[in-house]
Order: C-alpha cells, then structure tokens, then sequence
C-alpha cells in the first residue's frame, strides 16, 4: 500500500502543477512531506523499530489529498482565466525590493537582535549556561513584551536573506540574519527555526525559480542539522553530550519527522478525540487568537484542544503524542456521514488554501512587495500539516500579524518611513 500511496502522491502533485501552471502550489506543497515520509518509514525506518504506517491511515491520507486537490483545482481553474489587465506587465516590471527602506529595517534587526541577546545574558547570568538546555527555558526569549518584539523579527529574516541572494556585496545583511536565526536557535525550540528555513525557502523560490530545486535540497539538509545541533548544545551546556547514544540522534529525529504519521495508526484503534466534531476542532485551530484576549480577559478559552495520550511509535522506546492535521480532523469511529463531512471539509479547505495563495501572490504582485506573508502562511498552514496541528498555537498567527506589519512599515511608499 505504501507504494499505491506513493503513485498517488507523484500523479496528484504532478496533477496539481499542471491546474495550477506552476510548480510550487497548495497541493504539492501539502503533499510532498508525506510522500517523502511514508515510503522512507515503511521499508527503511521499519527495520529501526519504528512501526510502519497501517494501510487504513495511506488509505484516509490519500482520500483527503484527493479531496484537497479537487477544491485547489477548481479555485486555480478560476484564476486561471479570470484574466487581470496589465497582470504579465506587472510581473516582468516587479522586483519586490525597490519599494523596501533596507537601511531602516537592517538598524530595527539588528536593535531587536541585540535586545534578545541581552536578555539572553542576563538569564545565563543568573542561571548559568546549563540552564539554558533545560526544558524550563524553552520559549523563554519568545515570553513577555520583549518575546513580541523578538517575534517581529522572524519575517525581516527571509526578506534580508533573499535582498542578500541579490546583492551578496551587501554582506551585513546575511551578518543580521545570522544573528537572528542564532538567536532564534538559542529559544531551544526546534521548529522555530526550521519553520523560518522554510518559509525563506518559500519566498526564495515564490520570487525566483532558479533557487526550487537548489533550496529544496540545502533545506532537507539544514532541517536535519538543526534538529541534531538543538539536542547536541542542549546536551553540551548541561555537561552530558558524551553520554548520548548515537542512536539517540535518529531515533529521535525520525521520531520528531515521522512519529505524527505513525501515531495516525491510533485513530483506527482507540480514536482520536472521539467526543468532538470536526467543526469543534476546526474551531480549536481558529481560536488560537481569539483565546489569548478571552483567557487574559476573563479567563476561558473557546474550544480547548486537548494534549493526545502518549503512545509507542517504535520497539525502541520512542513515544509520541502528536498528530498530523489531517488524522486529527478524520473522524475516528465516525459513520459513514462523518467521512462524507470530513471530505467535503478538506474539499473546501483545499479551495480556501488555493484562493488564499492566489490572492496573496496577486496582491504582492500589484503592490511590488515580497510576499513574506504567503511564505509564512504555506509554511505554517500547508507545509508543516504533516507535522502536528500548528493551527491551535498562537505563534504562527503572530507571525503573519508580523509580516503585514514589518512590510508597511519598511515599505518606502509608507509617509513615516518617507
């Protein structure tokens, strides 16, 4: 069933290339994870203990990307001849640099930058260096005012990284993005990193086609080094990296990549929020903002998610409680009407995703900027759904706040900036 899987995966993503003209696309995006994943767990990572994904979950994963592909296409079918006056005009006269105040935004990096790591010090200061490799210090410098402020740095990384690409003379730029993204590694909080990788990938590859396939590969190869960088320092500062086991790396890598979609196998044996709806846990995602003014205000939250039970993923010990996306709205013992829901809803989603691609990537287009934000909203909405539900944080949604707000403000055609 793992390779029917992968066919499936190949012919819908090609599928998807071809209603949508262009290579990177909602769908490819959604899919392209899994079907890296499953064949690499099924007849390698089987042989290390971990257990393989059942048929039932390819089965449900392949159903919803079918649904999903089916709502992105009649959406792209749309744009495609919906035709916009002076729109091939608007592409060949665009940069999405021109309009940016690159001195301004460069200074504000490098004054955040430099607040982070003061804040930094003053903890390793207080606490000491091995401190920061313990669990407690996780999200830290992302807390507070201070962490706000620290957050709206994330989306001036990959728009000073790509102005770099451009103009690799102006090295100070690729200098502040190193510093932000090492700052960002010491939060101890692995996806905040790989989740900015990505996203820069994104706009790399949205803006220019040459970076596709080059920047896929550096960041398969980047995604790895960080996972294994955050547990080696994390280890190092409390004095026992020497103690490790090399098996301790990749089983828990395999664990943090894949054990979402081994953990699916659970909803076809004990269920997975079997007392909700799917529209309860659609909720929980949207909610995410909505809760953080109820719960300060007057302590409630609507639609509480619910942390999953731990379970076995592997014979060799590794647990998990995560699960992906789409295992988590699949109605678990559901009847034969929940399923039809359960399409019907990733139908939508998929059109929903399309629509908000293309409008985004217009808007960039007419307004001669990067579309930092649609890089964003791929990466924490599409991209990362094989990872877990990124939908009920707060982050991800703080991030776009950040993205419309740091591209007006840098914007040159702004009356402050000017």
């Amino acid at each position: 069933m793992a390779l029917i899987f992968t066919i499936g995966c190949i012919l819908l993503t090609g599928l998807s290339c071809l209603t949508a003209r262009r290579v990177l696309n909602v769908v490819a995006i959604l899919i392209i994870p899994y079907a890296l994943l499953v064949p690499v767990n099924n007849y390698m990572m089987v042989r290390f203990g971990f257990y393989p994904i059942n048929d039932e979950v390819l089965w449900m994963l392949l159903g919803a990307f079918i649904c999903f592909f089916l709502g992105s296409a009649a959406v792209d079918s749309f744009f495609s001849r919906r035709q916009i006056p002076g729109e091939m005009e608007l592409l060949k006269g665009r940069d999405g640099i021109s309009e940016i105040n690159w001195d301004a935004m460069f200074f504000y990096a490098c004054a955040v930058a430099l607040i982070t790591f003061l804040r930094l010090a003053l903890f390793v200061r207080g606490h000491g260096m091995s401190a920061v490799g313990e669990e407690a210090f996780s999200g830290y410098l992302t807390s507070g005012m201070a962490g706000h402020i620290f957050l709206s740095s994330a989306p001036l990384i990959p728009v000073m990284f790509y102005y770099w690409l451009k103009n690799p003379g102006r090295i100070r730029f690729l200098l502040a993005v190193l510093c932000l993204t090492g700052l960002f590694f010491m939060t101890m909080i692995k996806y905040h990193v790989i989740s900015i990788a990505i996203a820069t990938y994104f706009l790399a590859a949205v803006e220019d086609k040459k970076y596709l396939k080059t920047g896929g590969i550096l960041l398969a190869a980047g995604g790895v080094g960080v996972f294994l960088m955050n547990y080696f320092f994390s280890f190092l500062v409390r004095g026992v990296a020497g103690n490790i086991d090399n098996s301790f790396y990749m089983n828990h890598f395999w664990n943090y990549a894949a054990g979402s979609l081994v953990y699916d196998n659970r909803i076809f044996i004990n269920g997975i929020r079997t007392d909700v709806s799917i529209f309860y846990k659609l909720g929980s995602f949207v909610a995410a903002p909505v809760n953080l003014f109820l719960v300060g205000l007057f302590g409630f939250r609507l639609f509480p998610h619910e942390t999953q039970r731990h379970y076995l993923v592997a014979d060799n010990g590794e647990k998990g409680n995560v699960i992906d996306a789409i295992g988590y709205l699949f109605p678990s013992k559901g009847s034969v009407v929940d399923i039809l829901i359960f399409g019907i809803v990733i139908l939508l989603l998929g059109a929903l995703f399309s629509w908000i691609f293309h409008s985004m990537y217009m808007k960039s287009v007419r307004e001669n900027r990067l579309p930092v934000m649609l890089a964003f909203f791929m990466t924490y909405f599409v991209f990362l759904s094989f990872f877990g539900t990124f939908y009920i944080n707060l982050v991800p949604y703080e991030i776009l706040f950040w993205c419309g707000v740091m591209m007006f403000v840098f914007d040159k055609r702004n009356i402050f900036i000017a």
